[in-house]
């Protein structure tokens, strides 16, 4: 049987079976597309860290890099799989699209100002963002003042009453880990799951370094506690004040007139931290690494 490939054969065959060859190619790019988004590790609540700027701040230079240069400087601990970096700011739907990221269980800490505008008389005209989000969406954010108690709870649990230099309990740190972990597709053979128990063991070992440095800065004044009241009248720390970072407004900023100049600034910036419940409850306390970050970069 002659079944030599010839330009004449082939073609007959490009003219006649072109069709059957494009749904072969086709079907074969589907299963492998199937199969890849199969295997792939997605992210589960928690591991993706969300930066919002609100519509009454504008980006500097740096907020074009920001989400990939904290996954690349290794801010976060491992369990922190992407981010996403997103400004409202010049989008005349910037509520709607930030009401949409809730509604989906999006977003984990906003950048936000607390820069009220006054009349002429010196009375307030309109109330900053960070005031109308403490009165109006107060079930929203989290008491900055009870997440460092649950921080420093959370760090106890591990590491026992002395938690600034006890050892880490590791069947506790393993009990968790299993807990949140026992289905991961990153942790299918014993090898890897024991690199990922002493990843594990990694985590709480820098979440303890950072948060002992938060706890530093937020004595020394690098960073404060912003008050605001809710809509019970009741004064909470809903924010951490970073006016104190003089490098800030390369990230984040907004504009004010001084004499004859309109000038940039971070001063009345503060970070705020959504409160996603009980969703990624072990990962809420990565916000503690990015601060560090912050202060690291900013603080010139």
């Amino acid at each position: 049987m002659d079944a030599r490939i010839t330009k004449h054969r082939l073609g007959n065959l490009l003219s006649y079976d072109w069709l059957k060859i494009l749904a072969a190619i086709a079907a074969a790019v589907l299963v492998l597309c199937v199969f890849f988004t199969t295997v792939r590790t997605r992210p589960r609540d928690g591991q993706v860290f969300y930066v919002y700027a609100y519509k009454d701040l504008s980006s500097g230079t740096d907020g074009i890099y920001l989400g990939d240069r904290i996954l690349s400087q290794h801010v976060f601990s491992y369990e922190i799989l992407s981010t996403s970096v997103e400004s409202f700011q010049g989008n005349s739907y910037g509520d709607a699209a930030l009401t949409a990221r809730r509604a989906a269980g999006e977003g984990t800490v906003m950048f936000v100002s607390d820069n009220d505008e006054y009349n002429e008389d010196g009375t307030i005209k309109t109330l900053s963002a960070f005031k109308n989000f403490a009165i109006s969406e107060s079930d929203v954010f989290l008491d900055i003042e009870k997440y460092l108690a649950d921080c420093e709870a959370y760090l106890m649990r591990f590491y026992g009453a002395e938690w600034r230099t006890g050892e880490l309990n590791k069947d506790e740190a393993d009990a968790c880990f299993l807990a949140r972990n026992q289905n991961d597709k990153r942790y299918l053979t014993e090898k890897k799951l024991h690199a990922g128990l002493g990843d594990e063991y990694a985590r709480f070992a820098k979440l303890r370094e950072d948060y002992l440095e938060l706890l530093a800065l937020l004595e020394n004044g690098t960073f404060t506690l912003s008050y605001s009241e809710d809509e019970d009248g009741k004064e909470v720390a809903y924010g951490i004040g970073l006016g104190n970072l003089s490098g800030l407004s390369d990230l984040y900023y907004y504009t004010v007139k001084r004499g004859d100049e309109t000038v940039r600034t971070a001063e009345t910036v503060n970070l705020m931290l959504f409160d996603n419940h009980n969703h990624g409850a072990d990962l809420k306390f990565e916000t503690v690494s990015f601060l560090c970050y912050l202060a690291e970069r900013y603080a010139k």
